[in-house]
């Protein structure tokens, strides 16, 4: 009987451990999701080809070291029409890696004016295998991987969004 009651005692504190890791891990998890709300501004970019407008996304913009380091790593999902735009503050060749990223991304690189002069399609999660830019590019646009192939999108193709306008 007293076997019983220990083991039952065990099991008991054991499942309340687990519950207590379950909750915390989904309140930490949510935690992230609120504070990346915050920690991004968030606007519109709209992307046209030269006959008319073919796609827009409601973007995060990374404009500091330390958000350009962290930024879609450890996220689970992305909205459907939702992107994080990368300002690097003047044009340079750049590369990208989807180590610790989980969702599969398409990459637009775009020149100081907006021009879209490279695209990768379909990165994939984790891989450490480097992305690069080829050419000099002030920014970059991470969107779901698919949706390059779906609005048709193409080198040549202009990106508009306010702070473009700035130089």
């Amino acid at each position: 009987m007293r076997k019983k009651t220990i083991f039952n005692k065990i099991s008991l504190r054991l499942l309340l451990v687990l519950a207590f890791f379950n909750n915390t891990s989904s309140s930490y998890s949510q935690e992230l999701e609120k504070q990346d709300t915050i920690y991004f501004n968030k606007s519109m970019v709209f992307i046209f080809n030269e006959n008319n407008k073919i796609a827009e996304f409601t973007i995060e913009l990374v404009n500091t070291k330390e958000k350009r380091e962290r930024g879609l790593m450890y996220r689970k999902a992305l909205n459907k029409n939702a992107g994080m735009l990368f300002d690097f503050k003047n044009s340079k060749k750049v590369s990208f890696w989807m180590k610790n990223t989980y969702i599969p991304l398409d990459i637009i690189f775009i020149d100081r004016r907006g021009y879209i002069v490279k695209t990768h399609e379909n990165a994939v999660p984790h891989s450490i295998k480097s992305i690069d830019s080829e050419f000099l590019v002030r920014y970059v646009l991470e969107i779901n991987a698919g949706l390059i192939d779906k609005f048709n999108i193409n080198i040549g193709d202009k990106v508009v969004y306010k702070i473009f306008d700035e130089d």
